[in-house]
């Protein structure tokens, strides 16, 4: 995976820093919250960046491959779980 796919991952994995539970993510209410930035930031080309570095992660199963932050807390079923989330959201948006 390149550098950029990492970054663009590293965004979305730094908020784990932040999140108390599953059910802040799916109320989209957390601290650093990343959809924002998403949202009003990130061009259309960005934000398919994004979605396909969580869709790529999620799909190989092995996520530490595509992030570059160490120490995350959480399981990797709570990580995986966190991703599927954010990424209903993210896709949501770009409807």
């Amino acid at each position: 995976m390149n550098n950029h796919a990492n970054r663009d991952l590293n965004l979305v994995m730094y908020a784990l820093f932040h999140v108390r539970s599953l059910d802040d993510v799916r109320a989209n209410k957390y601290m650093y919250n990343i959809y924002g930035q998403f949202t009003r930031e990130f061009d259309k080309a960005t934000q398919e960046k994004v979605v396909n570095a969580i869709q790529k992660a999620l799909d190989n199963g092995n996520l530490s491959d595509f992030y570059t932050l160490p120490n995350l807390p959480g399981s990797d079923e709570f990580k995986t779980e966190y991703l599927k989330i954010v990424l209903g959201h993210f896709k949501d948006a770009m409807n």
